[in-house]
């Protein structure tokens, strides 16, 4: 059987799709309708141009974009074309070659193919480039087209496949409807280079995204799927940068002399603190430690902040944080401020006490403590809350851990180096069940953590 010649190809469609009119000249290499001429042959190129018929209204109409393309004679264009049932035609995949080669959207009526061109030309309303390219651009659109439709398909099945278990226990068991490559494909859409900040992020992540995101992080990390190398980066951001970020803005705030927070260096403080409110130098350290405790203490895997709890003697209900430790148990932790002293000293006695701060925070802590022992929780939802990450039976035996002053502010006498060291050492060690740090020891811990850790991690 002969080849059918590009007229006698579109000729046939037409006919086939039932549209009045057309004229067919194989010799001249040209097809008609009533108003105009679809194909034309003239000396080394062809013209063919896209014209849709209305039955209702029995019309022919030229389309007003991409309604004619130019090309050579011995191209073969019909591989390139799509007829509907209805008789219409237009590029294959005409969307898909649109985007790619006209992503700004200009106003395109025609497409002329020149092997002579070496790249894409606009002209108005015309566009011009090599046939190379023209092929390149439509094996692209075709790509994309099925792997729209892939998409497309997966995510329709995924998604009823969720709502049948609204309706009927016969449904399909959950499984994987991803391929290899898709997670690629979304975070490149989501075009990282432009994030420069958290907000940039949350434009485009609801609180959903990110729990979905820590989901997956978590059990990539578990089932030690990630790289040795991304590890080590990561390693180095939380030890290196996240954590020295974390001491300096601790140091920071130690150097503060006063609790007024309207001079020129606690407003620096506070804005590097991203803290747009003043209030109390409490209220900052908590801010601080609310943000940063499971960086500075490295035995919580959970902190829980202002858990109320009720028959509390005194104003305050709730301890500043509860923390799980790694082996499930629990700390009520007490946040002071740096300003504080620790300790008095008595001249009579030629030794040191706990000041009234240190001995106040001292009986509130340990009511907190009787308190969950007895759990006496003002929400019953609390309780429950904190029990998903220790055993029950760790409520009946909690820890203390009071924060309060520093080296500098330790006692209000400071020439007694070593009986003041002496002294504080001991009565710590006489508490029962509560430890006493001081601001600068918990940062010097993280200072510490960072100069052991950091050759292993550089090492590798």
């Amino acid at each position: 059987m002969p080849v059918k010649t590009l007229a006698k190809f579109i000729y046939d469609s037409l006919i086939a799709a039932n549209w009045p009119g057309i004229e067919l000249d194989e010799e001249k290499q040209t097809v008609k309708i009533p108003n105009g001429e679809i194909l034309t042959l003239n000396k080394s190129q062809y013209q063919l141009n896209f014209y849709w018929y209305s039955f209702d209204n029995r019309t022919y109409s030229q389309r007003e974009r991409y309604a004619q393309i130019i090309f050579p004679k011995d191209f073969d264009i019909r591989n390139f074309i799509f007829f509907k049932r209805n008789g219409s035609y237009k590029l294959s995949h005409e969307q898909q070659f649109k985007n790619i080669l006209n992503p700004l959207g200009r106003d395109i009526k025609k497409v002329k193919l020149n092997p002579e061109y070496k790249g894409l030309k606009f002209y108005k309303n015309l566009l011009i480039l090599p046939t190379t390219i023209f092929l390149q651009a439509m094996t692209d659109a075709e790509y994309v087209y099925k792997k729209s439709a892939s998409y497309r398909s997966s995510t329709e099945n995924y998604l009823s496949n969720l709502k049948s278990h609204d309706y009927s226990r016969n449904v399909r068991n959950r499984t994987t409807y991803l391929e290899k490559g898709e997670f690629d494909f979304l975070v490149d859409r989501l075009y990282i280079k432009s994030k420069k900040k958290k907000n940039d992020f949350l434009k485009y992540l609801d609180g959903n995204d990110l729990k979905a995101i820590e989901l997956l992080i978590t059990k990539l990390l578990r089932l030690d799927v990630l790289s040795d190398d991304f590890l080590r980066r990561l390693n180095d951001y939380f030890i290196k940068e996240r954590l020295r970020d974390i001491i300096q803005i601790g140091r920071s705030i130690l150097s503060l002399k006063t609790t007024n927070l309207q001079t020129t260096a606690a407003r620096q403080v506070l804005a590097n603190m991203g803290i747009t409110e003043t209030g109390q130098l409490e209220s900052v350290w908590q801010r601080y430690f609310e943000k940063n405790l499971l960086y500075l203490i490295f035995t919580y895997k959970k902190i829980f902040s202002k858990i109320q709890l009720k028959d509390v003697e005194g104003d305050k209900k709730y301890p500043d944080f509860i923390g799980i430790n790694h082996y499930n148990g629990l700390d009520i932790i007490e946040i002071k401020t740096h300003l504080k002293n620790a300790l008095i000293w008595d001249n009579s006695h030629r030794n040191f006490y706990f000041s009234p701060e240190m001995s106040k925070a001292i009986v509130q802590t340990t009511n907190y403590i009787d308190a969950i022992v007895q759990s006496r929780f003002q929400n019953t939802d609390d309780q429950m809350k904190i029990t998903q990450f220790t055993d029950e039976e760790n409520l009946y035996h909690p820890r203390g851990i009071i924060v309060i002053s520093s080296q500098a502010k330790l006692s209000t006498k400071v020439d007694e180096g070593e009986k003041l060291k002496r002294d504080f050492t001991k009565l710590r060690n006489s508490l029962h069940n509560i430890e006493i740090l001081t601001f600068d020891e918990i940062i010097n811990i993280a200072d510490e953590y960072i100069k052991n850790i950091i050759p292993e991690v550089t090492n590798g």
